[in-house]
């Protein structure tokens, strides 16, 4: 079993693991589960040519496509 090493971002001083990285055209969904609370999910995604700003989904849509890239 291949152990990749642990990541985390940090948004509105909450400390995420990023669970899973998946691209889709120019956009890397990363999907965030908070390390206090389980429950506490989100998925952001950057551009290639900006990989330093994390923005959140733009809309529903945007949330059923990145949610197909993990089935």
């Amino acid at each position: 079993m291949n152990e990749r090493p642990v990541e985390y971002v940090l948004i509105d001083n909450i400390k995420y693991e990023i669970v899973m990285e998946k691209t889709l055209n120019d956009k890397t969904y990363l999907y965030l589960t908070n390390v206090n609370d389980d429950k506490d999910m989100l998925i952001r995604k950057y551009t290639h040519d900006n990989k330093e700003i994390l923005k959140p989904l733009d809309n529903d849509k945007e949330f059923e496509e990145a949610m197909k890239l993990i089935d």
